[in-house]
């Protein structure tokens, strides 16, 4: 039972990073129930695609437990990325259920990020923003032996290669390349 979940600053290329690792994956379904997610044939995709907020930023901030749930029931190759369930409270869980836990930090210098949300016309309150680059730094201390840093600033491709050289994603993969 392997996760990878990719965590970032806002604006960092989270969605649009697994989104091109997983182009080639054909989508099985595209859930609504119990929560949002994308089931492939071999694992699952937490959230949706969306214009927008895609990754579990589709889902709503009281999902965790049921997310939790659906991995106890459904122990195969998980990919998640996104604020959602980035926190101490879920990575924790998931280590208690007996999962592999990889998280992937795209990392990209703070000016970068906050370019990168003013060109997408972002409408979060830049506190919002702030507060979220914090929360990113202090799961990159606590959770440090399990991070794996990726440097946000490169081609999308070659993030998207990285990510998918990951245990998690290379099962999700797997049959479909």
């Amino acid at each position: 039972m392997k996760i990878t979940y990719v965590i970032g600053y806002p604006a960092s290329g989270k969605s649009t990073a697994v989104e091109a690792a997983l182009k080639t994956v054909p989508i099985i379904s595209e859930e609504n129930s119990p929560f949002k997610f994308i089931q492939y044939e071999h694992g699952y995709q937490l959230g949706a695609k969306r214009e927008g907020r895609s990754g579990t930023d589709a889902l709503p901030y009281s999902v965790q437990p049921k997310v939790l749930k659906h991995m106890e029931q459904n122990p195969l190759p998980v990919i998640g990325e996104g604020d959602r369930l980035a926190n101490n409270t879920f990575f924790r869980k998931v280590i208690y259920m007996g999962w592999e836990l990889q998280i992937l930090l795209l990392e990209v210098p703070v000016e970068e990020s906050r370019k990168r949300c003013f060109k997408r016309r972002s409408t979060q309150l830049q506190s919002w923003v702030e507060s979220r680059i914090t929360k990113t730094n202090k799961l990159k201390n606590r959770w440090h032996r399990y991070v794996e840093i990726i440097d946000g600033t490169q081609p999308v491709e070659v993030v998207a290669n990285q990510i998918k050289k990951t245990e998690a994603v290379k099962e999700i993969l797997n049959g479909s390349q």
